[in-house]
Formats: structure tokens, sequence, C-alpha cells
């Protein structure tokens, strides 16, 4: 950008009331998902899975050795097999919940990024450039705002407007 040539600045109007984050790490999500993968959502879970494998390394074990069947009777040997092998998928995910814990804490990533480039990459993955209409990938915008168009490069800032502190602090203006 040369001097006094006035940088372009793209506004974005956003409603942080209806982001949620994720319930494990903390980082911001959008409000249709609990969790921001399926590794938080097997960390999440994984002291639940616990009691559950319990249960059913018992009643397999049980299901096995016949116990409390009288003698004549048996446990077919499909049940046998069943019973050893639905436990395998609980345990992986067990495992894997575990794993996630140790190398993800909770709200680990509450705050990895500023409030304005959490709200953006929310909302969207893209901007348009104001000059030449291409997409702008919002991972490529830092931390203090500032773009660069990789088309024609056009550079400025993005402007993240929080809906919500507008209508807290009573300022009705529309852009």
């Amino acid at each position: 950008m040369r001097e006094g040539e006035p940088s372009d600045r793209i506004y974005v109007v956003v409603d942080s009331s209806m982001i949620s984050r994720c319930e494990w790490c903390g980082v911001m999500e959008s409000e249709s998902r609990r969790f921001c993968s399926t590794e938080c959502a097997f960390a999440a879970g994984a002291p639940g899975m616990i009691p559950i494998l319990m249960v059913g390394a018992v009643l397999s074990s049980l299901l096995i050795l016949n116990v409390g069947q009288p003698t004549y009777m048996s446990t077919p040997g499909y049940l046998k097999l069943l019973s050893l092998v639905l436990p395998i998928p609980l345990l992986i995910m067990a495992i894997q919940g575990i794993e996630h814990r140790k190398s993800v804490p909770r709200n680990s990533r509450r705050n990895d990024a500023p409030l304005d480039t959490a709200l953006l990459r929310t909302v969207s993955t893209s901007v348009a450039c104001p000059r030449c209409d291409a997409n702008m990938d919002v991972r490529g915008i830092g931390k203090d705002g500032v773009y660069v168009c990789g088309y024609c490069g056009a550079t400025g800032t993005v402007a993240v407007i929080d809906k919500s502190e507008q209508r807290r602090s009573g300022s009705g203006g529309s852009i």
C-alpha cells in the first residue's frame, strides 16, 4: 500500500450470542455443534464410558462362564462372541478420549485467538476483497485484522462488529 492511499476496510457483523464454544476445549464454534471435533466428543464422554465397559465385561464373563444358568441350558456361541465383540468399539473410544484429555486439557483453547478473529473464523471461511471480489481465506488474516488480497494485492483491515454488544450498549445504528 502506498503512502496516502486509503486502506480498504471490510466490515463483518457478527452476533456473538449465537456462537457457542466447544464443551471440551473451549474454542469458538458455530451454534449447530457441541464439540469442535470427534476427539473432543470422546474426551468429554470418556468418564461415562468406563462404567459401561465394566458392566459389559461382567455380563460377557457371565455369559461365557454360564454362571446362573441350569446345567441343561447353555448360551449359544454367537451370543458369547457378540458379548466379547460389542465392548471393543467403546473401549477404543474411551482410550482415544483419555489420550485426547491428556493432550488437550479442558478449556485450553479458550483464548487462542483474539475475540474479533475468533468470531470471524466461526462465521465464515472467506471474505470478499472490496476491489476485485476475490475470496480471501480467513485463516490468512493476521491477529491485527490486516488482510492482503492474493489476486490484486489490495491491503486493508477487517473490522468485526459484534451485534450483541451493540444491543447491550444501546447503539442501534446499522451498517
